[in-house]
């Protein structure tokens, strides 16, 4: 991603050393694609389908708004406690501090979404992400 006069630009599918693991107790779940601006953050995630036979990834809330969208794959969005089936044009608005997760379908494909978090997430930024994983 290039930086011009306060102005980022990027191409995903041209920038893969962005492209950073998604790792949690259970393993390996994915990637990440994260850009972040003044105001909000745009994280792109590819979850492996191999993800549905894994344990559950435990829900989490954050003090972030988000909006959830699927772009690819289906699944179940969890927020609050009530399972929301989900597949492609799926959108979710989650508000802060509201237990949320997601489930992949069984079977099925890996899924796309799109998080888009505000206010930003500067953790999300890749520099930040390696170097918190590390510790």
């Amino acid at each position: 991603m290039k930086e011009n006069n306060g102005v980022i630009v990027g191409n995903w599918f041209d920038d893969q050393e962005q492209w950073y693991p998604l790792r949690h107790p259970v393993g390996e779940i994915g990637k990440r694609f994260a850009f972040t601006g003044e105001g909000l953050t745009c994280a792109l995630n590819v979850l492996k389908k191999e993800m549905a036979d894994m344990p559950k990834v435990p829900q989490h809330k954050h003090y972030h708004e988000q909006f959830l969208i699927i772009l690819e794959g289906e699944g179940d969005a969890i927020v609050d406690g009530k399972h929301y089936p989900a597949s492609a044009g799926s959108f979710f608005v989650i508000p802060p501090d509201v237990p949320h997760g997601f489930e992949i379908a069984k079977g099925k494909s890996d899924v796309l979404n799109l998080d888009v978090f505000c206010p930003s997430r500067k953790e999300y930024m890749k520099e930040n992400f390696l170097n918190k994983s590390k510790t």
